[in-house]
């Protein structure tokens, strides 16, 4: 999931990771949980491709109303490191902060996100290189956040009878294909157990977590 070769505006696609978990467990007073999960990364056409074995951890306390969420994960050339912040706002859990880092091939790539849900916007810093000319790119935004961003309808799948969401990608990246939505499952325990994001030109990503 190297930030250099999706795309600039593709950092609202990592939240999504960071709001899928403390979901689960929304009603619960305090919540300590990890597990091991897989990510396969395809681009352009399977040309080149990544699979990152990696521990999400996450502490949740709905007395506070706080979680915090990190994930470590090492694969073939691939390192990455991701951590976010959040608080309970009106029932859900809402992101406050997030810092990620990426190495690909020795391209690396840093992230920090902060979260003003009051005015309805996301600070974004990048720093980092694109992967096949390596040229820098620094990035230094104020993204807006349309209201019902990142809420998920959750459905019932028609084989598999698991609770499933579909969401469209195309607000916040231009890889995406409003065809082709990210697919959410779900497990028993209504916890996320994969997650498929198709992209254009051959590229996808998909997350596979051991729940339970």
């Amino acid at each position: 999931m190297s930030r250099q070769v999706i795309g600039r505006r593709d950092f609202l696609v990592l939240p999504l990771v960071f709001l899928l978990a403390p979901l689960a467990r929304a009603y619960a007073a305090a919540v300590a949980h990890s597990a091991p999960y897989r990510v396969d990364v395809k681009l352009l056409y399977g040309a080149l491709t990544y699979r990152i074995d990696e521990t999400l951890a996450e502490s949740i306390d709905r007395t506070t109303g706080r979680y915090e969420v990190s994930m470590t994960g090492e694969g073939d050339g691939i390192i990455n490191r991701i951590e976010s912040t959040g608080a309970l706002r009106q029932g859900r859990w809402a992101p406050l902060r997030s810092r990620s880092f990426f190495s690909v091939k020795g391209r690396e790539s840093r992230a920090d996100i902060t979260y003003d849900h009051a005015a309805r916007t996301a600070v974004y810093h990048f720093k980092g290189e694109t992967f096949f000319l390596r040229r820098l790119r620094v990035v230094d935004d104020v993204v807006p956040m349309p209201e019902g961003w990142l809420v998920l309808k959750v459905a019932v799948d028609a084989e598999t009878r698991k609770p499933v969401a579909r969401f469209d990608l195309t607000r916040f990246s231009s890889w995406a294909r409003q065809s082709q939505p990210a697919l959410i499952t779900f497990g028993g325990d209504r916890r996320p157990e994969s997650m498929s994001l198709p992209m254009i030109l051959g590229t996808s990503v998909q997350i596979s977590l051991k729940t339970g």
